[in-house]
């Protein structure tokens, strides 16, 4: 069978991609430069600013032939009607163009599982070159080529993209990691993101609807990967900074050092949030002074007068010790310990020296990694991957696909040897913090990245832990539960009992061992 060439002009069809003012009729093409705008909206338009494209001076190739080829195989293998066909990619491929996938077309489901389509899928315009070819030929004007996109997707990776970098592990495995650098900083720049987290724990009394209301952050998390600062305007309206750790004074003329930021929902205000400081009192003690740690106060913003640098300014006009001059702490047995949460008590706290002026948030993440497959096929290919969501976003939102970051992959590579990789950037971003840029305040901002808590299946949990997991007799790596004891079988089988621990059953003496299998019902008895 002879096969014709498709030539690159204008399909004979009704073209759907037409803008009502610019055409007097159905069957007119855009001609004017302001088409393009209304055709492809914003991403046109600027794509025309940055490579000033136009076709009458930068006239573009013609398509390939032996993409022609590709393109002619699939309206020859149309139904019979090509025409209308044909005119029906098109709209599909006008709305593709404005409105990009519909969330109606997207499915995580396995794609041999669904039922078969008559209709024939455009995979030859997966290719650059045809979509740049299709979309001239659907009349839009001033299309960019292809090596100019190209450039200019290289330009964004480079602006706002996220760099993968590559890890040695420590068995000579070669893999790779997403920066979480990078990923968190688009996070907080992000306005449908930020306007969703929380930086501070929050105190509900008892009712927990995100991580932000759990113990786990109100009492338990290291305070010096919490939120350690907020700024507020003194009676001049300037902006002072109060740290955690550095001595203050109160508007009622007390000192106080405070050591963690919560917010709290009274009683008798339904719906509104109070940002309060739990502090410790201190007292002045020679030249110094000495935290009473066992002397703690819950005190209001509102209260906070004198930061820690407008004290050092004025302390010997004030009468009182040096504030940088932490002598130690008291406990509430008279017991004396020293101070150790600031490296130089003179400078205050750590994160004020790096912040420079800038404000300082925390930003903890749900760490998670679990083996899946990944095909469409029914094949197994085991791998493990890496991903993390922010902390600070409430239940709904976090268990979001638009949250969810993976860090890394890898089906070669050992989980625990992958999270090496994990672990130095999170050292790096918990010593130095992240830069972001906030866009509430729009201004550059600190991040302080922390692990809330490493999620997994119990699996995974016992390979973290070098634990014998469910197949050994003590199962669970939290407690001390374990299965029933069980008798000498017959046959002559050796049984786990008391006297058996669990580094016993690894046969180290050499003989064969074998264990009765158990159930779930039987372990927990």
């Amino acid at each position: 069978m002879h096969r014709r060439r498709l030539q690159p002009v204008p399909l004979p069809f009704q073209t759907s991609i037409q803008s009502s003012t610019s055409l007097s009729s159905a069957n007119d093409l855009p001609t004017t430069s302001s088409a393009a705008n209304v055709v492809m909206g914003p991403l046109m338009h600027t794509l025309q600013e940055l490579i000033s494209t136009h076709t009458e001076s930068h006239p573009q190739s013609p398509l390939p032939s032996h993409l022609y080829d590709n393109l002619f195989t699939q309206i020859e293998l149309a139904p019979p009607h090509k025409e209308a066909f044909v005119q029906h990619l098109s709209q599909n491929f006008q709305d593709y163009l404005v409105s990009g996938i519909s969330p109606e077309d997207v499915s995580d489901e396995d794609s041999s599982n669904g039922e078969p389509v008559d209709d024939i899928s455009l995979h030859s315009m997966q290719s650059p070159e045809v979509i740049s070819w299709a979309v001239r030929v659907l009349g839009v004007p001033d299309v960019p080529s292809v090596a100019s996109m190209k450039n200019v997707q290289k330009m964004l990776d480079a602006i706002c993209g996220v760099r993968t970098l590559q890890n040695h592990g420590a068995l000579g495995h070669v893999y790779y990691t997403n920066s979480l650098e990078d990923i968190v900083s688009q996070e907080m720049a992000n306005p449908y993101v930020h306007s969703r987290l929380s930086f501070y724990p929050l105190d509900a009394n008892g009712y927990v609807d995100s991580a932000s209301n759990a113990l786990r952050w109100l009492q338990e998390l290291d305070p010096n990967l919490t939120t350690p600062m907020i700024q507020l305007e003194n009676e001049s309206g300037f902006r002072e900074d109060f740290y955690l750790f550095e001595p203050c004074r109160l508007s009622s003329g007390d000192y106080c050092m405070p050591y963690w930021w919560i917010k709290r929902i009274h009683a008798d205000m339904v719906g509104k949030e109070e940002l309060v400081r739990l502090t410790w009192q201190i007292h002045p003690h020679g030249d110094g002074w000495v935290v009473a740690s066992a002397e703690q106060r819950t005190i209001p913003i509102s209260e906070f007068a004198t930061s820690f640098l407008t004290l050092k300014q004025s302390y010997k006009a004030g009468s009182i010790p040096d504030p940088g001059n932490i002598v130690g702490i008291q406990d509430a047995h008279g017991g004396f310990l020293p101070w150790t949460y600031t490296s130089d008590p003179q400078k205050g706290n750590n994160w004020r020296q790096k912040a420079d002026g800038h404000c300082v948030y925390a930003f903890p993440i749900w760490l998670y990694c679990d083996d899946t497959s990944g095909n469409k096929s029914k094949k197994w290919n085991k791998h493990n991957s890496f991903l993390f969501t922010a902390a600070g976003l409430n239940c709904q939102d976090a268990h979001a696909q638009y949250h969810v970051h993976f860090l890394a992959t890898s089906n070669i590579t050992p989980p625990l040897k992958m999270l090496d990789g994990i672990v130095e950037q999170l050292e790096k971003d918990e010593t130095h913090g992240i830069w972001s840029y906030d866009f509430e305040t729009k201004e550059m901002v600190l991040l302080i990245v922390s692990v809330l808590a490493m999620l997994g299946d119990n699996l995974m949990q016992s390979e973290f832990a070098c634990h014998v997991g469910f197949m050994g007799k003590l199962f669970c790596h939290c407690c001390f539960v374990k299965g029933k004891d069980q008798e000498q079988q017959p046959g002559g089988l050796r049984i786990a009992t008391d006297n058996a621990s669990v580094s016993s059953d690894s046969g180290s003496d050499g003989s064969a061992q074998r264990f009765k299998p158990e159930t779930i019902q039987d372990m927990v008895q």
